[in-house]
């Protein structure tokens, strides 16, 4: 009856285990020769980085092998646990560290071989086939633990870089979104700089769009991208994206041909995430479509599901790139330049969320493409989906405070509330905005929440004081108050997904300013119903 491979451990060779003991360094000697003969390990490793932790596994090894003891104070295991580690260190790997072992194990039988004048016995061999495949065993382990260990702090580090940097990109985009809006107010003669302002709002509504598609690729990989499903009618969202997408369609010199579906086909979706859907489609098409070509959109139902299809006459897609179509940052050969790869892996992501399905089709390079997403139907009557055409920003004239700690952005949306009639005061930090509602009482504040001085959100506390408590409404006489921020409620570490959730703040706006948010944040100057 073959031995367990406890009983296998267990047992005493103790003329192995003294070999190996005395001549662990003669053994390692010959195995660093023989590995850096075979090619084997990082180019250009040193013979100290070689041979690391090797020579005291070996007499640990021996030590086991002439009295195995649970509680001695050298285990092979743990040796071996260090090489392991310190080869994913040293950037080795893993098949290296693998590797090490079984040409150890090799010398290791020579040696046995050469001293004792005689082939190694049946059971010598395999209680050091054991004990080496315990060591391989730890090596792996710790080399695949420190290694899921460094890079998923590397994936924090991106996720955290990611964050900031989309912070950083959204304050400099957000006082070009505000000039561009005072540039428009002016209604220029000269027909070139109104092209001009036109091609800078088109560039800021691209780089925000992409900005956006990182973020929420981050989220993504984070697992908190955020899906607020509700009932909407598919018609409003395709109209929606179809107005988002009017820029890059004319400015491409495209023909957009609509086939909307019936008026009451509603679906059940996150209506923001929805018409990202379309709107990247319709953008990927767009892009990878020469000039002057065609796009048609359509939506309908098929059986119990909504159906949305993009069709092109475009560039095509090489059969063998298709299945890779919808990886993240996956790029067809040629068309580098074209994007980052994200979009359309971002639209597969969305879509699967909501338990559709995406599919792609093309004949080939220059046989255009078609998409066509599948939605499960809704159930309920629809909720309308908001317009995406800019709204007229109108209201009466009230008295509001812009706090923003950069000073050009401040200013620029200061002239853009103040050519809409309204009487705007100016502050930098906190204490200014803490000091300039004491003295002139705003009805409306716009608040950067990452000021220098005191956190956006305590500045909101001192401004309106137990507002919303028990969930009451702000006190007549109060400001409404808008934050105002860099990062996206998902990035900004410590901040509520929305209003809902901080009764300090009324809304929540992402930087730049759309002509849309600043329409929202206007509207709570409407009257309020008495508390």
């Amino acid at each position: 009856m073959a031995a367990s491979t406890e009983a296998i451990r267990d047992r005493n060779h103790v003329e192995v285990g003294l070999l190996l003991v005395r001549d662990a360094d003669a053994i390692i000697e010959s195995w660093s020769d023989r590995a850096t003969a075979q090619g084997h390990g990082r180019p250009g490793a040193h013979r100290a980085e070689l041979r690391d932790h090797l020579p005291a596994f070996l007499r640990a090894l021996g030590e086991e092998l002439s009295a195995p003891d649970p509680v001695q104070p050298d285990d092979p295991r743990r040796r071996a646990s260090e090489h392991g580690r310190f080869r994913w260190q040293a950037g080795w790997e893993l098949g290296e560290v693998v590797a090490d072992y079984q040409l150890l194990r090799v010398v290791v039988l020579e040696h046995l071989r050469d001293a004792f004048g005689r082939d190694p016995s049946l059971e010598e061999i395999v209680a050091l086939g054991v004990h080496f495949d315990d060591a391989v065993s730890a090596a792996v382990s710790a080399f695949v633990a420190d290694q899921a260990e460094q890079l998923g702090l590397a994936h924090r580090r991106l996720n955290e870089f990611l964050g900031v940097l989309g912070h950083e990109l959204r304050n400099p985009l957000g006082t070009i979104a505000v000039a561009l809006q005072l540039a428009r107010m002016t209604r220029p003669d000269d027909e070139d700089l109104a092209d001009a302002i036109e091609v800078i709002g088109r560039g800021v509504d691209t780089m925000t769009r992409l900005m956006d598609d990182m973020l929420d690729v981050a989220r993504i990989t984070r697992g908190d991208l955020e899906i607020r499903p509700r009932r909407v009618l598919l018609s409003e969202a395709i109209a929606s994206a179809v107005e988002a997408t009017r820029p890059i369609v004319a400015e491409r010199r495209h023909s957009l041909t609509v086939s909307p579906p019936p008026a009451d086909l509603a679906i059940e979706a996150d209506p923001t995430r929805l018409q990202q859907v379309i709107v990247n489609l319709v953008t990927n098409a767009a892009k990878y479509t020469p000039t002057g070509g065609r796009i048609d959109l359509s939506a309908g139902r098929e059986g119990d599901s909504a159906v949305i299809q993009v069709r092109d006459n475009g560039a095509g897609i090489d059969p063998e790139f298709l299945p890779h179509l919808f990886d993240l940052f996956a790029q067809a050969p040629g068309n580098r330049a074209q994007g980052l790869g994200i979009g359309l892996a971002l639209v597969r992501i969305l879509v699967e969320r909501h338990g559709g399905t995406i599919t792609a089709q093309s004949d080939g390079p220059g046989a255009g493409s078609t998409f066509t997403v599948r939605l499960p139907l809704a159930d309920s009557p629809a909720l309308p989906v908001p317009d995406a055409s800019s709204p007229a920003i109108t209201c009466s004239p009230r008295r509001i405070l812009v706090v923003d700690d950069q000073p050009d952005a401040a200013r620029l949306l200061a002239s853009l509330l103040e050519q809409r009639g309204h009487e705007v005061r100016v502050a930098f930090d906190g204490a200014s905005a803490l000091a300039e509602a004491a003295s002139h009482p705003p009805d409306l504040v716009l608040l950067d929440l990452d000021l220098p001085d005191i956190d956006g959100a305590e500045v909101a506390s001192l401004l309106r004081p137990r507002a919303g408590e028990d969930g009451a409404p702000p006190r007549a006489g109060l400001p409404r108050i808008v934050a105002l921020t860099g990062f996206s409620p998902a990035q900004r570490p410590g901040s509520p997904p929305s209003s809902s959730s901080d009764p300090r703040f009324d809304l929540f706006l992402t930087k730049p300013l759309s002509d849309d948010a600043l329409a929202d944040a206007l509207a709570l100057l409407s009257p309020r119903p008495p508390s």
